[in-house]
Formats: C-alpha cells, sequence, structure tokens
C-alpha cells in the first residue's frame, strides 16, 4: 500500500504509474489525481497531438494497424476474463464466439449512457466498462455466443 501525496488515500501499489527515478520506483500521486491535469495539459494542445499523431500514422500505418489488432484482442481477453469465457446458454468457449448481451435488452441504452453511441463495435463497451473497474451499474450483462444471442 501507498499514499497519494494528492488526495492522502492509501492505495494500491498498482494505482501508481512507473517513475524509475524514486525509491521505490512509483510516482507520488496516483494515476486518478494524475489524470486532471494530464487532460488539462492535452486540452490546451490538442491540435499539436493530432498533428503529431496523424502525421505518426500516416509514416507507421501497418504497425498503428497491427498494435490495435493486438490492443483490441488483449482487450477482449480481459473482459471475459472478468465476466466469464464461456456462453451462459450453450458452454460455447471460443473468444472469437462469445459477446456480451444486456439481458434486459436495454444495450442501445446502456452504449449511449457509456459514449454516446449505441452504434459502435464491441471494444468501445469493452473499454468503458474497464474504465469503470467493470462496474455494469444498473445494467445486466450475461456472456452469450452469437448463436444464442437473441439479435
Amino acid at each position: 500500500m501507498k499514499t497519494c501525496s494528492k488526495c492522502k488515500k492509501q492505495k494500491d501499489q498498482s494505482e501508481f504509474q512507473v517513475n524509475n527515478a524514486a525509491l521505490d520506483g512509483l510516482r507520488t500521486d496516483c494515476r486518478k489525481c494524475r489524470k486532471a491535469p494530464c487532460k488539462e495539459y492535452y486540452d490546451k494542445n490538442c491540435e499539436r497531438y493530432n498533428e503529431y499523431h496523424r502525421q505518426y500514422y500516416s509514416n507507421h500505418t501497418d504497425d498503428c494497424v497491427k498494435n490495435g489488432k493486438e490492443w483490441r484482442n488483449q482487450l477482449k481477453i480481459e473482459t471475459f476474463t472478468h465476466f466469464g469465457i464461456k456462453c451462459e446458454v450453450c458452454g460455447e468457449t471460443d473468444l472469437d464466439l462469445l459477446t456480451l448481451a444486456h439481458i434486459n435488452g436495454d444495450g442501445r441504452e446502456h452504449r449511449n449512457e457509456l459514449y454516446g453511441n449505441h452504434k459502435s463495435s464491441g471494444h468501445k463497451l469493452y473499454s468503458a466498462l474497464r474504465q469503470l473497474d467493470w462496474d455494469t451499474g444498473k445494467y445486466d450483462i450475461q456472456v452469450l455466443c452469437r448463436s444464442c444471442h437473441p439479435c
């Protein structure tokens, strides 16, 4: 456990970013406290960041596409490790066939609430749920395979 220098709360060491210059190898402020100043800096300099990333992507398109696929695959593995790697109806375990299903048919409402777009692929939902520490709120979610999913 480590105490954040900003919020003064005791947190697990995984809540702190690495700082090789520090004695314990971690930053003094937690990730949550660090997020606000970083966002503020980004908002002031977003056009410069966007131009840099456009240029980088145009020079490294193949690597970016490959890394994006790897990231989405890892996110899917992490998501289904949390919710279960098995269809709750038939027991299918092939990760390529599994999906998260809203039990009450309120998936569109949930996606709109999370990121304002109901027409989006699974990785956006997975990412939003991970940022919320897998809290689905008032929505009941189950793992189904594509054959058992009602849509």
